[in-house]
């Protein structure tokens, strides 16, 4: 059986987002697919492949809110999305410098986006 390495529990969740470094020095866009207390999980289309150890400046959309949540994030590693075409990737970030509220407001979107599937009647 595989060991996981994941301390943390993920959770999925959809974002927009932008990010600055890798190569890239303009602001690019992604999504965030899942966050945990210590990470997340972008969605990119790319152009070229991000190389894993390298820092991002991310600028992360949340609804109802009036300013992005800002963060460093150390890049751990980059796999191609399943069936998604040549340029676009799966990417697994570290939060490594994200003020607390920024992240409170992140986890609070989390938890809401899970109550609200939770609770919508089938259809």
């Amino acid at each position: 059986m595989e060991e996981q390495k994941r301390k943390y529990q993920r959770f999925p969740i959809e974002l927009t987002a932008s990010f600055i470094g890798c190569g890239y020095t303009e602001s690019t866009r992604c999504v965030v697919s899942e966050i945990s207390a210590r990470g997340i999980v972008l969605n990119l289309s790319l152009e070229r492949e991000l190389e894993p150890g390298k820092n991002l400046l991310l600028e992360i959309d949340v609804p109802q809110e009036e300013t992005s949540v800002s963060a460093v994030a150390n890049l751990k590693w980059v796999k191609k999305a399943d069936g998604e075409g040549d340029h676009n990737y799966r990417a697994g970030v570290k939060l490594t410098l994200i003020k607390d509220e920024g992240m409170q407001k992140l986890m609070d979107y989390a938890y809401q986006s899970i109550l609200e599937k939770e609770n919508k009647p089938d259809s």
